[in-house]
Formats: structure tokens, sequence, C-alpha cells
């Protein structure tokens, strides 16, 4: 019986219950140290070695030992006096932190006790106040399972500081009950008051084994803790490593799609040279034919003019004729026009020597071209120009052909090559056309002409038509010619008031470059380049567009030029007054309406071709219109004076850093607004006329053209700076051309052709 409750535990796997030895009658003996076989699996407890205690005896030893030299029985004994002052004596070790929950109370329920009854046959054993033995709580199932857990690990995490301080405590606690126990028992007929020290040092023993219980519940805690914050690190480290992936792909991949777009830029700056090479090769192929074209035409009016007046008697005006090839319609008609309009009173001499010549001729020699056509014989013109031009065509198709002619030498001396179609009928042949006849004038002496020549009369007084239209007088000629002239007039007038409105932008902007930047500064450009690089990329483009570094080059060499330092400063300001001021675009910014309809008129007519006259023109109304409300609107006025402040402060934007130092920039800016409204009022003038105006700057290094360039530098003759190719080094007014839409023609007329600086 005693052998098997010296192996008695606790049911909650706490320190094992050692039963004491039997003594006399209320004798105590203290119980033997717990040994290493311990319920928890986890941790071992060391045998603790305590010099003041006595080593416990084998079971049977003991107790035969023991047995004599126990004193009277506990309960018949005097109480010992124990202070209420007595300490449990201190083993050594470390103080421990008081736990954070209070302390429990003393009763049974509460005390942090488990009451465990005692076996029967242990009557003589000593047992506390109750029957019962005290087994601690602590060391229940909760101590137990949170040591298991630290000692196993959660995730993975090897709590061993953890599991030491865990093993201190516990020996500690374990330590302390064996060496009070033993102490108390060694002592003989202990006093009452025992009890209650027993008591506070089980307390103290109690809060130990909390603070024990709440570190370990700490460590569990932080230990799952630790898991979800590995398994969030690993998650983070995966999503990470993939960023990382992606991260490196986009930037190779943008990377290989700048390496793209550089070699774009190259491909396209090469196709940008070749295209402006192309260009201005045939440009300059077109300037040179048009040239050639123009000398040729002047050469042959120079001819053609001599030719007429060499002769002055009628045969040799009308030999004139037989020098024209029968395929020339369009001569024949201008050469029988000449020669009416120059001598109206030998037209009937003319007529009847080419008559006579053509009717003398042999049939075969007669030409075909005197045959009329069907549209001569409906439509029944009688001028002569348009007669003989329609008669100089060749035969209808109904018409069966004509033998061909030869034309031989003499046929040049001999007379007239060009006679009248012989009218004896062929045969098996259907004739719609045939000569035509007209009625006699009635007019005093004059007699009634043959059939034949019906259609070489030139009436004095043409016949009126049922339109009430005549046809074929030389006085309907001539008015066609003055309405010519008159036209020719107008344009010349026309083109005088634009040269001299246009001219008064360019005295004013001439003489503020004259008098505000004239001196050349040292390193100017470098500042420029540093301070103001949106002005600096306006002036190289001016220059060579396109071309960012030739014109940043040509820039600096005319900023430090004194000839054409002034002259570039005039470049520039009339380069934003072109673009920004005498345009549609000036006239943005009065309201919303007029905003959109502006826009949308503008782009319409940059979309239309120029040969769309019509259409053109209708959109130029439509502008002239609206600016014209514009105008009109009682709100201009401010809108006016918003626009030239607007354009004022832009020029002093443009100009300010190339003003001379010592320059008074208070006039600089009276004078820069007199500028802006000078080419206001100019714009407004240009979109009133309803007319189509075009501003042109020549490419710097292009050759000069006399159609085009005047020259300002050096003074010499513009043919002869045409004729050796000299090339342009600074443009300085643009050339200016207007066309006017409501004509026939749409050929511009020119206004003013460029001032430039030619390259020595």
């Amino acid at each position: 019986m005693s052998d098997s409750s010296s192996d008695d535990r606790s049911h909650h796997g706490g320190a094992k219950l050692v039963p004491q030895p039997r003594r006399q009658p209320s004798g105590l003996q203290a119980p033997p140290a717990p040994s290493k076989d311990s319920s928890h699996k986890k941790l071992q407890v060391a045998q603790v070695n305590d010099t003041d205690s006595p080593t416990p005896l084998p079971k049977g030893q003991r107790t035969a030992e023991r047995a004599a030299a126990q004193p009277a029985p506990f309960h018949h004994r005097a109480p010992i006096q124990i202070p209420p002052t007595m300490q449990i004596p201190n083993m050594g070790y470390p103080a421990l932190p008081k736990p954070s929950f209070g302390i429990p109370s003393e009763s049974s329920a509460s005390s942090g006790y488990y009451h465990i009854p005692m076996p029967r046959d242990y009557g003589t054993y000593i047992s506390p106040h109750g029957g019962h033995h005290l087994v601690l709580a602590s060391q229940s199932s909760n101590t137990t399972s949170s040591v298991d857990a630290m000692t196993t690990g959660i995730g993975g995490i090897k709590l061993k500081e953890y599991q030491q301080e865990a093993n201190k405590y516990i020996r500690h606690a374990q330590e302390q009950i064996f060496n009070l126990l033993q102490k108390t028992y060694q002592q003989e007929g202990l006093p009452p008051q025992f009890q209650q020290g027993l008591d506070r040092a089980l307390k103290n023993l109690t809060q130990d084994l909390g603070n024990l219980q709440g570190f370990v519940d700490r460590v569990a805690s932080e230990a799952d803790h630790a898991k979800n914050k590995d398994n969030e690190s690993q998650t983070f480290q995966a999503t990470a490593g993939m960023q990382a992936v992606q991260i490196e792909r986009l930037r190779s991949r943008n990377e290989e799609l700048r390496m793209s777009l550089t070699r774009a830029e190259k491909n396209n700056e090469e196709v940008q040279q070749s295209y402006q090479h192309v260009l201005v090769s045939l440009k300059e192929q077109n300037e040179r034919s048009q040239q050639q074209l123009k000398q040729y035409q002047e050469q042959l009016e120079g001819k053609r003019h001599l030719f007429y007046t060499a002769h002055d008697d009628v045969e040799g005006k009308a030999r004139i004729l037989s020098i024209v090839s029968d395929n020339d319609y369009a001569e024949k008609a201008k050469i029988i026009q000449s020669l009416i309009d120059s001598a109206p009173q030998d037209k009937a001499k003319i007529l009847e020597i080419l008559f006579s010549n053509n009717a003398q001729a042999p049939a075969h020699n007669r030409s075909v071209s005197y045959q009329p056509t069907m549209m001569a014989i409906q439509s029944g013109s009688a001028t002569p120009a348009a007669d003989f031009a329609w008669s100089g065509r060749g035969p209808s198709r109904v018409t069966p052909p004509a033998p061909t002619m030869r034309r031989t030498p003499s046929a040049f001396h001999s007379g007239s090559i060009m006679r009248p179609q012989s009218t004896h009928p062929i045969p098996n042949a259907t004739r719609f056309s045939h000569p035509r006849s007209r009625p006699s004038t009635g007019r005093p002496g004059s007699g009634r002409v043959d059939a034949g020549a019906a259609r070489y009369r030139f009436d004095d007084i043409a016949e009126p038509t049922a339109t009430g239209q005549e046809f074929g007088s030389p006085q309907l000629s001539r008015a066609r010619q003055m309405v010519i002239r008159q036209n020719e007039a107008e344009l010349i007038n026309a083109i005088e008031v634009w040269k001299e409105e246009f001219s008064k932008i360019f005295r004013l902007v001439n003489g503020w470059a004259a008098q505000y930047a004239v001196q050349v500064q040292p390193d100017q450009a470098l500042t420029i380049q540093k301070e103001a690089p949106r002005l600096w990329e306006f002036m190289c483009d001016i220059l060579y567009p396109g071309q960012p570094e030739a014109g940043a080059s040509h820039a600096r060499f005319l900023l430090e030029d004194e000839q054409c330092r002034s002259f570039f400063v005039e470049r520039m300001m009339l380069q934003y007054i072109v673009n920004n001021v005498l345009s549609v675009e000036g006239w943005m910014g009065f309201n919303d309406d007029t905003d959109r309809e502006l826009k949308e008129l503008n782009d319409r007519l940059q979309s239309t071709e120029v040969f769309k006259s019509y259409i053109r023109q209708s959109i130029i109304d439509q502008i002239s219109s609206t600016i014209g409300r514009m105008l009109a609107d009682p709100s201009f006025n401010e809108y006016r004076a918003r626009r030239i402040s607007f354009h004022q402060q832009r020029l002093k934007t443009i100009v300010g850093p190339l003003m001379d130092p010592e320059a008074s920039r208070t006039d600089a800016g009276f004078d820069l607004h007199a500028v802006a409204s000078t080419a206001l009022q100019v714009s407004a003038l240009m979109f009133q006329s309803r007319l189509n105006f075009e501003f042109s700057w020549s490419l710097t290094c292009s050759k000069f053209s006399l159609d085009y360039h005047v020259p300002k530098e050096p003074p010499c003759d513009p043919l002869m700076l045409q004729a050796k190719q000299y090339r342009i080094k600074l443009v300085v007014t643009p050339a200016i051309l207007f066309r006017d839409d409501r004509g026939v023609s749409i050929n511009p007329k020119r206004v003013l052709r460029s001032e430039v600086f030619v390259m020595n």
C-alpha cells in the first residue's frame, strides 16, 4: 500500500506527491526530493543539493531509524512561537517580478490549490488542516501545455531561451517546496503559528508560479504572432519578388522602346533631310523652268511684234497667214484679230487677197481647213478670229477625207496655202457642212459677196442675235480689252495700297530694332540659351526649320555681326506679327462663339484646294463677316486694348533679352505698343477686303531670285546676283502675295518682295 502510495502523482500532470514516513504519533518528517521521472515529459527537474538539508533515507530505513527518535505527537505538544516576520530562506535565486494579477484568496476554491483527499491507510501521516494535501494548480495541464508548446516550437521557431527560463522557474518552485517541507517536518513540536507561515510561503510560491504561467503564455502568444508574421513576410517577399521581375521586364521593355524611338527619330531626320534636299532641288528646277519659259515667252512676243509690223502693205500682211501652220488654230485666230485691230480699213482687201489666192490655187492644193464645221454653222458665229479658228479644225467625221496636201518650199512664196474647199459635190458622201452665206447689210456701196467667201466677211455693224449679244464686231474685242486693262489698273492700285499698309509695319519694326537692339554683346548667345531656352529655339527655327544645330550656329553668327544684328531682331518681330497678328489666330479670345466659328472656318480654308476658288471665297466671306461683327460690337474697344497689350508683352518677351544695355525700357515699351496697334489695324483691313493673302519666307542659304527677293546688302545688280546664284544669308521681310478668288483667275498678285542679305 505504501509503495503504491509513493508513486501517486497529480491527476493533472503536476509534481509527484511524496508520502511521508511513519513516525511516532504526531511525528513529522520531511518528504524526499521529487524524482527525475516527473510526469512532465519535456522538462527534467535536476536534483538540487542542499548542504543544510539531510538527504532522505530509503523508505524502510528511515521508518525504522526515526520511529524511536520521534517526539510526542504534534497535537500533544505545546505550540512553538514563530515570529510573524518569519521568512522563507533565500535559495540564491533572483527575485521574480510580481505578476500583473492579484494574489488568490485563502479560500480553498480560489486559492489556487487542488484539495486531494488522502487515502485511509495513511491516517498516521501528517496532514494539513482539513485533511488534504495541497497541490499547486499551476503545475497542472496549463503549465504542461504551455511548456510543451515552447519545447516543440510553433511554426518551426526554436524557443530555446524561453524554454531555459521556464525550466529555471519550475526548478526554483520545486526546490522551495521541497526545502520548506523538509525543514518544517524536521522540527518537533511546531506551534500552530507555523501553519500561518507555511501558508504565506505557499502564497509566495503561487506568485512565482503565476509569473511563470504568465511568462509561458506570453511566449506562446508571441510564438503565434511570430508565425503569422512569418507567413506575412513570406507572402510579402513572394509578392516583392514577382514585382521585381515585372519591374525588370518593364525596364527592359522601356529600354527597347527608347532605342527604337531613337532609331526612328534618326531615320525621320534622315528622311526629312532627304525630303528637304529633294524639295529644294525640285523648287530650283521649277524656278529655272519658269524663268526659261518666261524668257521664251518674251522672245516670242517680241518676234511676233516685229513680224506683225514688218509689212505695211496689205499684201504683206495677208502673206503672214501663209507662214502659220494649218493646225495652229489659236495662232491663226490671234494673227487675224491682230491684223483687223491694227488696220480695220484694210480688212476687205485682206479678205479679198486671201480668197483670191486660195481660189486660184489648184484643187489638190486647196486647204481643207476652210471647210466650216457643224458647230460653226449652228452657232452662227461671225467673229473672224473665232470663225477662222473653228474653220481650221479638221473635217467632220461625216465628211469624206480630202486628199492630203504636201507643203513645198514654193508654198511660202507663191501666195497663201490656205484656200477654200471646192464646192463641187463629192460622190457617195453625206455632207452636213456647207458654205454659209449672210444677207447683205444693205449699206450703200456694198455688194453681195459670193457664197463661198461669205464666211470671211467682217461686217462693220454686227448682226444682233436673239439674245441681243453681238458677235464678230471689232468694237466688242476692244471693249473686252478695255475691261481687262481696267481690271489690271484696279489691281495695280490695290497693290499700291497694300504695299503702303504693310510698309507701315515694316518701317516701325525696322526703326525699333535700329534704335534699341544694335550693339553686339559678348557671349549673348550663351546667355540666351541658359536663361531663355524657348527664345533660343524660336531663333534657331526661324533660320533653319527642323535643324537646331545649323540654326544655333547661324544665330550666333548673326548676333555677333554688326551689320545683320538689328535686321535679325527685325525678322524675329515680323515673324511673330505674321504668325500671330496677321492671321485668323490673331482674332481669337473675343468670346467662345466667335472663337469656335473662326477656328472651324480657318480649318476649312486650310484644307480646301487652291483651284476650288468658289469654295475658298465663300469661306473668306464668312471669316470677313465674323470679324465685321466683332468690329461692330460695343465691347470691341476693350478687346482691342486687351489684344494690343497681349501682343506688346509677347514682343517684349522676344526682344527684351536682345536690347542694348543703355536703351530706355520705357520708350521701347511704348514703341512696341505702337507696333502692335498698327499690326492689328492692318490685320482688320486684310480680313475686311475679302482677299486671300499669303506670306512666304525663303529658306536660309537658298538661291537669290529676282522675282522674289530684293537685296539689302551688298548693293549689287539683282540680275547679276541671280545669274551668279548668290545664296541668302538672312531674310528680313516676307514676300507678300494676294489672290482674289472672286475672279476667273487664281494667279496670285505680288505686293512686296522679300528684303534679304546675300552671302559674300
